[in-house]
């Protein structure tokens, strides 16, 4: 695999990887207010 495909697959893995924590971390915001509404019932 020549140098620059293997830059292109890292770049690419770094970006999936970026992705993931991104939607985990929306995923965490989105479930915190839902948890405060039920409490508060």
């Amino acid at each position: 695999m020549p140098f620059c495909e293997f830059e292109a697959y890292y770049k690419h893995l770094q970006m999936m990887k970026e992705f993931d924590e991104l939607v985990t971390y929306i995923d965490a915001a989105h479930i915190q207010p839902t948890d405060r509404k039920i409490k508060g019932r």
